[in-house]
């Protein structure tokens, strides 16, 4: 891994500078080796404090703040914090180009290639099933695979 790490960083050094190829190197070392998130990343906005008419307001399925209904016709009712939203992760996934399809996001969700905050995706906020609804706040980091990565932000406080 050594002599790889020397030749990749001569080769960037020779097509740009030795400044880009150390700044190559230790976003592999930390990215890759250390499967940490990297500095730059897709980023999705929500508007916390108006969802439903705010910037990407179709992937809103509720907001916290007082009982709420998850889908029509559902006969419970919860309470959320003001800060989370309900999202349609799928759309999320389709929206910012990490899935090509529904269909696709789906069948990442299923095989567990999604983590939303940390946790494997299979409902909640800890594994999602394509048909659960996911509970998020802003800078909510969503991966999926092994190298793709989203940001939640809050479109009021950009």
């Amino acid at each position: 891994m050594i002599l790889k790490k020397r030749l990749a960083r001569e080769i960037v050094g020779q097509f740009h500078s030795a400044h880009a190829a150390r700044d190559a190197e230790s976003h592999f070392e930390k990215v890759v080796q250390g499967k940490e998130a990297p500095d730059e990343m897709a980023e999705l906005a929500f508007s916390f404090s108006n969802p439903l008419n705010g910037p990407n307001s179709d992937l809103v399925k509720a907001k916290g703040r007082g009982p709420i209904f998850v889908a029509p016709g559902d006969d419970w009712h919860e309470v959320l914090p003001p800060s989370l939203l309900i999202i349609d992760l799928v759309g999320v996934l389709v929206r910012t180009g990490m899935a090509s399809s529904r269909q696709e996001s789906k069948r990442l969700l299923t095989q567990l290639a999604v983590k939303v905050g940390g946790y494997k995706e299979t409902g909640g906020s800890i594994l999602v099933n394509p048909t659960d609804r996911i509970e998020i706040a802003p800078n909510t980091l969503i991966k999926v695979g092994k190298r793709r990565w989203i940001k939640i932000v809050d479109a009021d406080t950009k």
